[in-house]
């Protein structure tokens, strides 16, 4: 049996499919539109409770007289199973979307660099890998020896690393690689413009990671306000600290909401969580960064889908559902930006 690590929290049990069901029935769960055999079969081959009974935050809760929370509200175990495949089609289409504005936004690095004279392309790599500090210089070394194994960027590492052109860096580098970089071109041309590009683009990494990885999404749509100054902030030099305050409130995304039909109140309100600003400016990213073509025609009709999904969920869980809600003002978002 192994020790308890844990100090302040005691272990769950671990409990199999029946003991499941039970469970979620204690909490409230219904199997009305959803039989306890399916269910059973879901729990067992397609899903598992810790994912799929994450959602029910998305869902009121009684409360006894002292204000304690109880058993939830109108909540069936097909609704959680209808926002789980709903959460697998969002993180798709934020994974492609993320992909779309990396790819793009290294297409107008290259260009800028390849318009700056005295810049052949190499030296800025090099200037960029000799002014990283031991730490980060071992984790770019680190990436090229990884990348050197690759079946696919493997020849591009053995052929110019280290002497490497910045199109063919660029190959190899990671999202958070080419945001670093990003960064550096930033203080090398003084640009206050690119340094808050890049404290958005992190929060486009922070979403790409979350659906590359599997993460739940929707159900973080449940969370409280946060502070919309990270704590680290201070351990900032100043113009730094300005750039990424006015990204995290997002400036420039508020004069394109401003701009739109949607209310000051109701946008503030909802951009307050987190997890729903990020992919606000992800949309916003993506709306500056990609133009018109085949991608963007992609992207917008799996958008266009995903809004009819999201109606026919509103007929099952209601207007007022968070779930349901926080998807709408996302629609219109998309809509305001001009990326359906």
């Amino acid at each position: 049996m192994g020790e308890d690590v844990s100090p302040h929290r005691p272990h769950k049990p671990m409990r199999n499919v029946g003991e499941q069901i039970e469970f979620l029935k204690s909490k409230g769960v219904t199997f009305d539109l959803c039989s306890e055999e399916e269910a059973a079969h879901v729990l067992s081959v397609k899903n598992n409770l810790f994912r799929i009974a994450s959602f029910r935050e998305l869902f009121p809760r009684r409360r006894d007289r002292d204000g304690n929370l109880g058993t939830y509200i109108g909540l069936d175990f097909r609704y959680l199973l209808d926002l789980s495949y709903l959460d697998q089609e969002f993180r798709s289409i934020l994974r492609s979307l993320s992909l779309d504005v990396e790819h793009y936004r290294k297409v107008a690095m290259l260009d800028r660099i390849s318009s700056i004279a005295g810049e052949d392309g190499y030296g800025i790599v090099t200037d960029y890998r000799d002014g990283l500090d031991e730490e980060h210089r071992r984790r770019l070394e680190g990436l090229m020896a990884m990348a050197r194994r690759s079946a696919y960027c493997g020849s591009v590492v053995d052929k110019y690393w280290p002497d490497m052109p910045v199109w063919a860096f660029f190959e190899v580098a990671s999202f958070g690689v080419f945001l670093d970089f990003y960064r550096f071109c930033s203080h090398r041309w003084d640009d206050g413009t690119l340094m808050s590009d890049y404290y958005m683009l992190l929060r486009a990494k922070d979403v790409r990671n979350a659906a590359s990885h599997g993460n739940c999404i929707i159900n973080r749509f449940a969370k409280r306000p946060e502070n919309l100054i990270p704590p680290l902030l201070p351990s900032l030099p100043d113009g730094e600290r300005r750039a990424i305050k006015r990204e995290v409130l997002a400036y420039r995304i508020q004069d394109t909401l401003r701009a739109s039909d949607i209310s000051d109140r109701s946008w503030k309100g909802y951009v307050a969580n987190r997890a729903i600003r990020d992919v606000v400016t992800l949309l916003w990213l993506y709306a500056e960064s990609v133009p018109e073509g085949r991608s963007r025609n992609a992207n917008g009709k799996r958008l266009r889908g995903l809004r009819d999904t999201c109606d026919t969920l509103r007929k099952e869980l209601g207007r007022t559902n968070r779930a349901v809600t926080c998807m709408d003002f996302l629609s219109r978002i998309s809509e305001a930006f001009g990326v359906v």
